[in-house]
């Protein structure tokens, strides 16, 4: 059986709290049963585990405590009657600031936070599968109640909102039974028309689009008890919390340990290309990387053992491609890095055919601005083609 060789594959790696029969067979439905790709996919969210100890002790993901404050989930619990095996959590999305967000949080802090509300969930999940004997998922209320239109919604559904769910969707797989979307306004057409295409196929079928507010979509799956008012149930309102109004005085501003912006270099990329960081380590450590970037980029990194050039057959990618929203704010995110050689930061600006971008960037070997902790970079000089230019080309 692929999990029984998956789980062989990584028995030297895996945390005896994450080794369940679940959570392997959930990474093997991901990459629909090939072994290969399940091991390197699950061999890389391992490393994920390991280098923010989700497993044990405490949690290093940064995160941002306020976001569940002000763009909340309500995480309810278990359904209990009709399927003991369903966790139901509530977004009511349509009244999230989503402007105030955007002006407001750092990418990675961002994400980190996703993380968390990803493993709350996965401890309810996993709870229930200890309890049942059956692979547990989630029903999802997405509720659009309040939703308005403008000329930059559709800008944010498709770039930092379905951003956050594609990284989040890497580490954390076929936890989603349904999607209902309820209280959808009268423009969902022409929102489903620009998100559609960046969904897969699978997700597709498991997005169901609700009249009105859903109750009798809704009650067919989750009992009366679990599901509130507002939604056709018994529950009190009040137990799903709101989102809030962003206020100004919480939009970003940098923070009193991070580097002065002058401190950073700049570099041009141009559109539809791909520029190079390459840097040294001789000891294996943990690199902190500051990046500013007002528009879209996408960035990987990569490692060689014996040489500089990144363009060999030797290449093992530590992380793979990621897409970063462009923001005002000054990203900071951090890779434990346990060999020595050399590591090569790609940055890539593939959402613009015409126009150059410039990124800041800075790379320190601890955490504190210091010429001594500034790690040597070499940027390439030439710069290479995207996937998406090479694919247009054929």
């Amino acid at each position: 059986m692929p999990s029984l060789e998956v789980r062989n594959a990584v028995r030297d790696e895996i945390h005896p709290n994450y080794d369940t029969e679940f959570n392997i067979l959930r990474y093997c439905q991901s990459c629909e049963f090939n072994a290969s790709k399940t091991i390197y996919m699950l061999k890389k969210h391992l490393r994920f585990r390991a280098e923010y100890n989700l497993d044990e002790g405490e949690c290093t993901l940064r995160g941002e405590a306020w976001l569940e404050e002000y763009a909340p989930w309500t995480i309810l619990g278990p359904n209990r009657g009709h399927d003991a095996d369903h966790v139901v959590v509530i977004e009511q999305g349509g009244q999230i600031d989503s402007h105030g967000l955007l002006k407001s949080v750092e990418i990675t802090s961002y994400m980190h936070q996703r993380y968390r509300r990803m493993e709350k969930i996965y401890s309810i999940m996993q709870q229930l599968e200890r309890e049942t004997g059956r692979q547990c998922y989630a029903y999802f209320i997405f509720d659009l109640n309040g939703l308005h239109f403008d000329p930059t919604l559709i800008p944010v559904m498709t770039g930092p909102f379905r951003n956050a769910w594609y990284e989040a969707g890497l580490h954390y797989r076929q936890w989603i039974d349904r999607v209902f979307v309820v209280n959808a306004p009268t423009f969902m057409s022409i929102l489903w028309s620009a998100m559609a295409p960046l969904i897969s196929e699978d997700m597709k079928r498991r997005i169901v689009f609700t009249s009105g507010n859903g109750a009798d979509e809704l009650l067919a799956r989750i009992d009366s008890d679990r599901l509130p008012k507002m939604y056709g149930g018994q529950m009190n309102d009040d137990v799903v919390l709101p989102p809030k109004r962003i206020p100004k005085q919480m939009y970003w501003k940098l923070r009193s340990d991070y580097p002065n912006p002058k401190a950073l270099i700049p570099l041009s990329i141009p559109a539809g290309k791909k520029r190079t960081l390459s840097f040294e380590v001789k000891e294996p450590c943990k690199v902190h990387f500051y990046l500013i970037a007002h528009h879209q980029i996408t960035l990987s990194l990569t490692y060689t053992q014996d040489n500089i050039n990144y363009d060999t057959t030797s290449v093992e990618t530590i992380a793979s491609e990621c897409t970063r929203v462009g923001l005002p704010s000054m990203d900071y995110f951090t890779h434990l890095l346990t060999s020595s050689g050399h590591y090569h930061l790609h940055l890539m600006n593939d959402a613009s055919w015409l126009l150059p971008i410039t990124v800041k960037y800075l790379i320190l070997s601890h955490n504190q601005y210091k010429p001594q902790n500034v790690i040597p970079v070499t940027a390439s000089a030439a710069v290479s083609k995207t996937k998406k230019q090479e694919n247009v080309k054929r």
